[in-house]
This record gives structure tokens, sequence and C-alpha cells, in this order.
């Protein structure tokens, strides 16, 4: 039985344009990436780097959870790291029974802050700053 290691790492690459999270597995040492195109297409709006990073927090399961299926199917990019799609994230997605919607809470904070017209954060800014 394999085991997966996903340090609390994940950070804003600026020059990938996407977030950046490590993965473990035996001797394996690699990282995960998760374009700004695939966070925005899931959102369904334009975001920022923050929002990129505040969107993966939230639903970091999820990104794990589709991580380890490209692992498992030993689908890697040319540098052995691994590159998310849109689809590898969907097909992720947690069962309903988890009762987990991280998304929905990100998307009622981001309205909250669009009406107010001062940014708040769903995730705590010593989360962001990693």
């Amino acid at each position: 039985m394999s085991f997966f290691a996903f340090p609390e790492d994940g950070h804003w690459d600026q020059d990938r344009d996407a977030v950046v999270f490590s993965v473990l597995l035996g001797g394996y040492e690699g990282e995960v990436r998760v374009p700004r195109t695939v966070i925005r297409r899931l959102v369904g709006r334009a975001v920022t780097p923050e929002e990129c990073v505040e969107f993966y927090h939230l639903s970091r399961t999820r990104f794990e959870r589709a991580a380890e299926g490209k692992l498992r199917r030993r689908d890697l990019d040319e540098d052995a790291n691994v590159t998310l799609t849109g689809r590898d994230v969907r097909d992720a997605r947690p069962h309903r029974s988890s009762g987990s919607r991280p998304s929905r809470a990100w998307h009622r904070a981001a309205a909250a802050s669009d009406r107010s017209g001062r940014r708040t954060s769903p995730v705590g800014p010593e989360r962001l700053c990693r």
C-alpha cells in the first residue's frame, strides 16, 4: 500500500503562474502544479494569485486527491512532476457525503468582499504567506 504525504507548503509560483505544492511518496519527492487557468475555470471568473492560493487551501483535499490519481497512473510531466488539469480536479471531487464544500465558502467570502468593497479572506493571513 502506498501512502502519499503532502507537506503544508502550497504557494504561488510567479514564473509558472500556478499554485505549487509538494508531494512525497517513499523516495519520490515532487511538486504538483495547479495553473491559474485551471483555478479560473473552477471558480468561474478571473482570479488573482492570492485568490488562487486561497482557493487551493480551501480545496486542498480535492487537489491532493487529484495529484494522487495522476501519480497512481504514473501520469508525470517530463520533469517527473505533476501538472493538474481541470479534468483531474473535477474527477477528484469529494463525495457529497463528506459534507465539505469549501468552494462555496470561498465564493460566499468573495461575494461579501465584493459587496463591502474591502477584501476579506476566508483563509487566515498566516496561511497565505507560506
